[in-house]
């Protein structure tokens, strides 16, 4: 079932039927109601390739003056306005590197995630495969279900999520699909990174269906399936 919703997402009607038309014909429909129209825009063109830009790169930090060139929108102003209005129709989210300065949150690149892994699977350029932003993006999913405020940490490495309750940090969360040895050293620093910077005395690792527990410096970090802990 978690692989299910992993890649089929979770729009009932989709997952009964199994027919891709529907959820790329959902995205149109969001698309040419929810955004043109109730926001009466013109630059249909820009805007699309916008959107189709943001849901194939779902994860990656983006840099809002690189996608004013590459989609051929006048400035960064207009890509800001054209993400909020995809917030708002409940496609994208934005996610901010945390800093202590709002100004530099504003100015650091983004990342942006989308409501539903089927979305992204039928409707992205040369996304299916990609099972860690895949996951990456669920887990992000469930961190806004909980009503979390939620950052990415970058300095020396980088953390996928931390998150963030009145004026402290909290949590701080690694997504990795499969822990190995090219990727266990990477994904382990991020993670004590944020910790370190937060005082965090605990993190989690997200995995496809890795677990344990690793005690360093002092640290606890706790590796777990997504599956166990979407059920927690």
């Amino acid at each position: 079932m978690f692989k299910r919703y992993l890649s089929g997402g979770g729009f009932p009607e989709y997952l009964k039927l199994k027919d891709k038309e529907l959820l790329r014909n959902l995205l149109q429909d969001i698309f040419y109601r929810d955004i043109m129209q109730r926001n009466e825009l013109r630059s249909e063109t820009s805007i699309k390739a916008l959107l189709n830009y943001a849901i194939s790169n779902t994860g990656r930090p983006i840099s809002y003056h690189k996608l004013k060139d590459l989609v051929n929108v006048g400035s960064v102003n207009s890509i800001s306005q054209f993400i909020n209005h995809f917030e708002t129709a409940y496609v994208l989210f934005e996610l901010r590197k945390y800093d202590y300065s709002l100004r530099k949150q504003i100015i650091n690149p983004k990342k942006l995630y989308c409501i539903d892994s089927g979305i992204i699977s039928q409707n992205a350029f040369s996304f299916s495969e990609n099972r860690g932003r895949m996951l990456e993006n669920l887990v992000f999913l469930q961190l806004k279900r909980q009503g979390k405020e939620v950052f990415y940490h970058k300095e020396n490495k980088e953390c996928d999520f931390i998150t963030k309750e009145g004026n402290s940090i909290r949590q701080a969360f690694q997504v990795c699909y499969e822990l190995n040895s090219d990727n266990e050293e990477r994904e382990i620093e991020g993670l004590l990174e944020a910790m370190l910077s937060h005082k965090l005395r605990e993190g989690f690792l997200i995995t496809h269906n890795d677990e344990d527990k690793l005690r360093i410096n002092k640290k606890q970090i706790r590796i777990i399936p997504a599956w166990k802990w979407l059920l927690a």
